[in-house]
């Protein structure tokens, strides 16, 4: 049996690559929404709230419904983003941190809102009632948790890429195969 070689032309590879790296910005974008709202949906059931009179099946519709809007929500901007900024900017580098910036923001918040319910049930100190230097140090320690996941988001954006383009050869390879 002989082997053909992969004949793609270059617009094909380059649209390829696009939709790769789009794919794998969303995957990220899919997970963050996930931990956000199943934080918030597991606060907000185990506590008495407005969702304790609700029955069975709108408590596991609502994550449902909130994870589907957020991440489509979240991934159409990214993709505007995307459309906008790779090709006045083709460096891998900057392209994946800007990409990042949405699914960092949605982490960072879970994580805020996680340590902000965590020190206002325990210690009854928290953003709402803290005064200026401790808003201050939320806003700084928010900001530096945005840059830091900004880039190890970016260095699991280029893992999520290495992965489906080897998978995306692979599959390649098998229908080369004549």
């Amino acid at each position: 049996m002989e082997e053909k070689e992969n004949t793609m032309n270059p617009s094909q590879t380059t649209k390829s690559k696009h939709t790769i790296r789009l794919l794998a910005g969303w995957l990220i974008v899919l997970f963050t929404t996930f931990v956000y709202v199943g934080s918030e949906w597991l606060f907000m059931i185990t506590k008495p709230s407005s969702m304790s009179q609700t029955i069975l099946v709108e408590k596991i519709t609502i994550p449902i419904f909130a994870i589907a809007f957020l991440t489509l929500l979240a991934c159409l901007i990214q993709a505007v983003l995307y459309l906008l900024i790779h090709r006045k900017c083709d460096d891998n580098f900057w392209v994946s941190r800007l990409m990042m910036i949405i699914p960092s923001l949605v982490l960072a918040l879970t994580i805020l809102l996680i340590i902000d319910n965590l020190t206002y049930i325990t210690m009854s100190v928290g953003i709402i009632t803290s005064r200026r230097f401790v808003r201050i140090f939320y806003a700084l320690g928010f900001l530096l948790v945005v840059g830091y996941l900004i880039f190890d988001l970016a260095k699991l954006q280029k893992a999520l890429i290495y992965n489906l383009s080897r998978r995306k050869k692979e599959k390649n390879n098998r229908f080369a195969v004549i």
